[in-house]
């Protein structure tokens, strides 16, 4: 049914959206050295413009193989946007730019048409019990997405789970959210989460917070507003003063965080090491949320336990900690 995917598009591709220029009356509209021609985006019918850009493969010897950069640029549906955003998606080996694209128009799809109501799908996972016909929400779909996002093997699996969604077939998205609702509780400790998140977070958060943030997010507010309503009856502890205030102090540390991580980015990490001046912060490049202990992982927090020295890590090996390409439909 599905494949890993191989090398499909070996060059990267830029999107960007544009509100502050208007473009239907020009037939070459010029950025720079960069020429835009009208083009046809995949699955998208609005106005758009595309282009290429050449940059040196290796940009500081600026000799060499050159690499050619796609460029689309569409129309911005607000009608007061604001500065125009670059999303970079990588091409290579299991991200393919041009293929991701037309994905993101087809989850949009997918969570549009499940607003109007369920999909249905046929059980066949023996672990979710017999086969029989299951119906999966909007909600049930967009908290799977951001659950598979957490994880390098989740991710990879989206792009392919989508897609058979948007054929009608949503039997790998349906199973996968069936699997998470009924396997979740096993998976950690729930009374421990309840406890951490509701005097933590939940004790924060107003109404009005709950509904701006997840404004226009592709799981909205369900995910979220289940757990204040769990929260409610949860008996939540009292914090002590300053307990918000950041850890300071100079004990070496090692922080190791994934650059793909949609949960904490990387920044926070950043943001540690001006109050832990002995801290090293390792961004694992093809890390997620959950990038998964390997053996360079596991070998950096053994040497930083044992000599008490983040500093003197040798990091060449997390290039090799590499995510799994992308499942995508057999073709």
């Amino acid at each position: 049914m599905f494949r890993r995917g191989e090398v499909v598009l070996p060059t990267c591709a830029l999107l960007l959206l544009s509100g502050a220029v208007s473009l239907g009356a020009q037939e070459v509209w010029l950025q720079g050295r960069v020429e835009l021609t009208p083009c046809q985006l995949p699955l998208y019918e609005g106005e758009a413009w595309c282009g290429a850009y050449e940059v040196w493969e290796d940009r500081d010897a600026q000799a060499g193989r050159r690499i050619t950069l796609r460029i689309g640029v569409q129309r911005a549906e607000s009608p007061d946007p604001l500065p125009d955003p670059v999303f970079i998606f990588n091409g290579g080996p299991g991200g393919a730019a041009v293929e991701l694209a037309a994905y993101v128009a087809e989850c949009r799809a997918v969570l549009g048409g499940r607003a109007e109501g369920p999909a249905h799908f046929v059980n066949t996972d023996s672990r979710l019990g017999d086969p029989d016909m299951i119906a999966v929400t909007r909600d049930q779909i967009g908290a799977t997405l951001r659950f598979m996002l957490v994880s390098q093997g989740g991710a990879s699996q989206i792009p392919a789970f989508v897609h058979a969604a948007y054929q009608d077939d949503f039997g790998p998205l349906g199973e996968r959210a069936l699997l998470q609702r009924r396997l979740g509780p096993t998976a950690f400790s729930r009374g421990l989460f309840f406890s951490v998140i509701c005097a933590e977070e939940v004790t924060r958060l107003s109404e009005e917070e709950l509904s701006e943030m997840s404004e226009g997010t592709f799981w909205g507010e369900s995910w979220v507003r289940g757990i204040v309503d769990d929260c409610s009856g949860w008996p939540i502890g009292e914090l002590p003063p300053g307990y918000f205030e950041p850890v300071a102090g100079l004990t070496p540390v090692l922080i190791q965080h994934g650059w793909l991580d949609p949960v904490t980015p990387p920044a926070w990490a950043e943001e540690l090491t001006r109050h832990l001046p002995n801290a090293r912060v390792m961004v694992i490049r093809e890390g997620h949320h959950n990038f998964g202990y390997e053996e360079c992982g596991k070998r950096h927090m053994a040497e930083c336990i044992d000599n008490l020295d983040s500093s003197s890590l040798d990091e060449s090996c997390t290039a090799e900690m590499k995510r799994p390409p992308f499942l995508v439909p057999e073709r």
